[in-house]
């Protein structure tokens, strides 16, 4: 599978998740929060007409607007922590000797395919990094 493919997977996947985690917990708390502090607002809005109504977290949020932006938010930080992770990964790659030379030392035409071997022996998730497809198109022009 194409690494394209698994970030497109990947944000779907989190998109989903983030919307059933979310959504659950709307219809479990948040709406019968809101309904049940409605209610005894109205309640004692009717029995005392100098009555200011009280603000809650639960009335505020219980639109579907603030369910949508925070389904939003919970998937663009799965997206973030994927990046990093990713991020992550490439940079272990950046401190390892992929090519082992001294320095000062010249890959001569002949030599291409030793030095390619290094590279090519990594595990697939790590050869399709971008250090070592720089290296590996560098080494064949």
């Amino acid at each position: 599978m194409r690494r394209d493919s698994t970030g497109f997977l990947f944000q779907v996947a989190s998109l989903m998740v983030a919307a059933l985690v979310v959504h659950s917990v709307y219809v479990t708390v948040v709406w019968p929060r809101s309904e049940a502090i409605l209610a005894a607002e109205a309640v004692k809005m009717q029995t005392d007409p100098g009555y200011i109504q009280q603000r809650s977290i639960w009335v505020i949020l219980r639109d579907y607007e603030q369910e949508s932006e925070i389904i939003l938010m919970f998937w663009a930080i799965a997206i973030i922590a994927h990046k990093w992770w990713l991020l992550r990964r490439e940079r272990d790659l950046l401190e390892r000797e992929l090519v082992p030379l001294t320095e000062g030392m010249k890959i001569l035409p002949e030599d291409v395919r030793e030095y390619s071997r290094h590279i090519q022996n990594l595990p697939d998730g790590e050869r399709q990094g971008l250090l070592p497809r720089c290296l590996l198109a560098a080494l064949h022009p």
